[in-house]
């Protein structure tokens, strides 16, 4: 049901961008700028604004002047979730309404007020978020989805920068600020190789003598191959090494079953990578990690 709810969201977006990009007169009929007294506006932002402030100074109190930990009644996974999603709710829901009161309400200081703290909430709540993901990634490591989400509450902490920026700049255009920082951070995101960064932090943890778990690290792809054959010669550890000797040793699950060696495990990685070989497919994270894997296996 979660997945139809979601692909439903997806497609009444998309429809509406098709949409909106190919057509010119949807606001012909939409009520002018400032139809509407800023009263009624700025009776329901303060109402709002009231309860945002209340669950602000809890965070602040309970998270961080009390550095306070994990809740006995969860996981580190469901205090991570929550805050999470409690935060994209709260964005969308500030963002719709900055967008709808700016064009319907006349233009008032204490409207701009409101939905200014509004905002500065989110951004304690994108703190909160922070800091339970922080707590999350310290005790299970960098995983794609928490890299992911980091990367979402960037994306959220400078939307919400426009919307603030909206507030007082009515000509600002918005969507295409969304749109082009959306753009822009999703590119930054993929030079950025992900799979590296993963397997850097998680390996650089197992340096300070805690085990890390290489049946991911070794599945994440090229990016993280260097780093991880660093870790195999820090270690000591050869290609004639048996896979499962070495999960057993060094790593944080030992649910390895198999017996073929580390320097077989690596070969399949370098046939996969060759068979990828044409010019026209040609990545350097793949050529590069095949060059480090024949260095290390010879």
């Amino acid at each position: 049901m979660k997945i139809v709810l979601f692909a439903a969201v997806i497609f009444l977006f998309v429809y509406g961008f098709i949409v909106k990009a190919g057509r010119r007169d949807l606001g012909a009929n939409a009520p002018k700028e400032g139809q509407y007294n800023a009263v009624t506006g700025i009776t329901i932002t303060i109402v709002l604004t009231a309860f945002y402030l209340i669950f602000a100074v809890v965070q602040i109190v309970y998270l961080f002047m009390n550095s306070a930990g994990l809740p006995d009644d969860m996981t580190y996974a469901e205090y991570a979730r929550q805050g999470f999603f409690q935060l994209l709710f709260v964005a969308v829901v500030n963002v719709c309404m900055v967008l709808i009161f700016s064009a319907i309400f006349r233009k008032s200081l204490v409207l701009n007020v409101s939905l200014l703290m509004m905002c500065i909430c989110t951004y304690i709540m994108i703190a909160s978020s922070a800091v339970r993901l922080s707590m999350y990634i310290a005790e299970y490591d960098l995983t794609y989805l928490r890299i992911n989400t980091i990367w979402a509450l960037i994306v959220t902490s400078i939307v919400m920068l426009g919307v603030i920026i909206s507030l007082f700049w009515r000509n600002m255009p918005l969507f295409r600020y969304i749109f082009m920082t959306v753009l822009v951070m999703f590119t930054l995101y993929a030079f950025i190789r992900p799979g590296a960064v993963i397997t850097r932090y998680n390996i650089s943890q197992a340096h300070d003598g805690n085990k890390v778990d290489l049946e991911y690290v070794m599945d994440i792809g090229n990016d993280g191959v260097p780093y991880l054959i660093d870790y195999f010669r820090a270690k000591d550890i050869t290609p004639e090494m048996v896979m499962e000797e070495v999960m057993s040793k060094y790593s944080e699950d030992t649910y390895y079953w198999r017996d073929d060696t580390v320097g077989e495990r690596l070969e399949k990685m370098l046939e996969e990578n060759d068979d990828k070989g044409y010019i026209r497919s040609f990545n350097f994270s793949r050529y590069r990690a095949s060059k480090t894997i024949e260095d290390y296996i010879k």
